[in-house]
């Protein structure tokens, strides 16, 4: 038995294939009857039909990418030493995810192995739906008349895997149903705006359940707003930032683009985020930096007239300290102070009633 499901693997013939296996097959019948066989008592395959289906579902992915369409001449000693995941890794690299995505799911590898490679399957699905311009066929027409949710719909049945029957390893049972690994969603909605397919890119977007994928994710395809968003309601700080960060980076470097960046964030983001850029500029200004700007427009934009004040006025004690920041003669300390001063008492008479103390201080 053993040498023929050996001298099966070793063939690239399919038939002798066959005959090898159908020998092999015909001796495990007689083994499982005999007394002395292991497997009698215990109600468990023996070794040898263990390798006998090992060896059957090898030999079936093997010919598949023995295919002049994959061309690959790779013999049984080779799968096993680049390994199963490996095979796959190296069909995807080479531009074949669907084959990829039918070996992983008919040798029924990690869960992590087949989701990325039926991502990759919708990833190429979707892009060809965009980069075909005429129709030769049947399908390509049908491809092409596609609309945007349409594509999305079938990008989502590839990702779930409710394609049972239609890979290059056709294979029999339910599909597995369960939800996908963090981040599929949001590479094939990237995959998608690469393409120019912003509608497909949207509606994946919004079934991607891990936080720090969709924000990368929105944050990759220009959607800071919903960015931040998303990352206000996890609740998570270093998300939020990232968002700040990078809205802040789409525009320019000098005071009109901090002034877009300040109002954008003020006006647009969740409340989270604008509390997180105040104490950000709130706590660079308590370092004794000079560029407390921002945060004076900051406060001034939230209608915030004492705390502006407030902070105006602590410049002036800031200045009677000794710092490198502040290094100036006592003629320019004392003309800061009254400018300081001057523009304190204005903020506090924006303030109205509330600041009415703190103005006649002023």
């Amino acid at each position: 038995i053993q040498g023929c499901i050996t001298a099966a693997a070793g063939e690239f013939d399919v038939k002798v294939q066959k005959r090898m296996l159908r020998a092999a097959s015909y001796g495990l019948h007689f083994s499982c009857k005999d007394e002395n066989s292991p497997c009698r008592n215990t109600g468990r395959p023996s070794a040898e039909a263990v390798t006998f289906v090992k060896t059957a579902r090898k030999l079936r992915v093997l010919n598949a990418i023995h295919r002049p369409s994959i061309g690959w001449a790779m013999t049984a000693s080779q799968f096993d030493s680049v390994s199963p995941k490996g095979v796959v890794a190296r069909l995807m690299a080479s531009g074949k995810p669907s084959l990829a995505s039918s070996v992983s799911e008919y040798l029924k590898l990690g869960r992590k192995v087949r989701d990325y490679a039926r991502a990759m399957k919708a990833a190429a699905f979707v892009g060809s739906c965009s980069t075909l311009s005429c129709a030769n066929d049947t399908m390509s027409r049908r491809l092409i008349s596609m609309t945007d949710s349409q594509i999305a719909e079938e990008a989502i049945k590839i990702i779930k895997g409710a394609e049972i029957g239609k890979g290059d390893i056709p294979r029999k049972g339910e599909p597995n149903l369960t939800p996908p690994s963090p981040g599929i969603y949001a590479s094939v909605a990237l995959a998608a705006h690469r393409a120019g397919r912003k509608g497909v890119a949207d509606l994946l977007i919004m079934l991607e359940d891990g936080p720090a994928d969709k924000v990368h994710a929105l944050l990759t395809i220009g959607s800071y707003v919903d960015a931040a968003a998303v990352a206000a309601r996890a609740r998570d700080p270093d998300l939020i930032y990232v968002c700040i960060d990078a809205f802040e980076q789409a525009f320019s470097k000098d005071e009109e683009g901090k002034g877009l960046h300040i109002a954008g964030v003020i006006n647009k983001f969740p409340i989270e985020a604008v509390n997180m850029l105040t104490a950000y500029h709130a706590l660079t200004a308590g370092l004794g930096s000079r560029d407390f700007k921002p945060l004076i427009n900051i406060l001034l934009r939230r209608q915030k007239y004492l705390e502006a004040g407030l902070q105006m006025s602590k410049r002036v004690a800031a200045l009677n300290r000794t710092s490198p920041h502040y290094s100036t003669t006592s003629n320019d300390r004392e003309k800061l102070k009254i400018e300081y001063l001057t523009e304190a008492s204005r903020l506090f008479e924006l303030g109205g009633k509330e600041c009415v103390f703190q103005k006649s201080c002023t």
